[in-house]
């Protein structure tokens, strides 16, 4: 299970549920994954040395969470 907000642009509907905790969208599952295939993790240059390591923290954490999401 990959994250699908990232591909979600400007004009897209999407449904918000609160309640529920969910996000629906109208994307055809070749519209999802040609958008996934040209999406791009945005790069920023670390400042700091503590930036650097919560950024590394956060990278691993949600790495761990798609791996267990997909067990």
């Amino acid at each position: 299970m990959q994250s699908v907000i990232k591909t979600i642009e400007n004009d897209d509907e999407t449904i918000i549920d609160r309640e529920n905790k969910t996000i629906y969208y109208t994307l055809s599952e070749t519209e999802l994954e040609n958008r996934k295939s040209k999406w791009k993790r945005l790069e920023k240059k670390v400042t700091s040395k503590l930036l650097e390591k919560y950024r590394e923290e956060w990278t691993n954490h949600d790495q761990k969470t798609i791996a267990e999401l997909e067990k």
